[in-house]
């Protein structure tokens, strides 16, 4: 179970991985800030649906 605390804590997770991927250099080094920010967003998400 996941606080508020945290889930603000992802959120700047996600920005973070946000201004790396747009100043990645190499398509390598993107598709690994996308994979894991994908894994942020997904924990993220399953907090929303427990909370609703």
């Amino acid at each position: 179970m996941q606080t508020p605390k945290e889930i603000r804590f992802y959120e700047l997770k996600l920005m973070i991985k946000r201004y790396q991927y747009r100043h990645a250099k190499s398509p390598r080094q993107r598709e690994l800030i996308e994979q894991q920010a994908k894994l942020i967003s997904k924990r993220v998400s399953s907090y929303a649906r427990l909370k609703s």
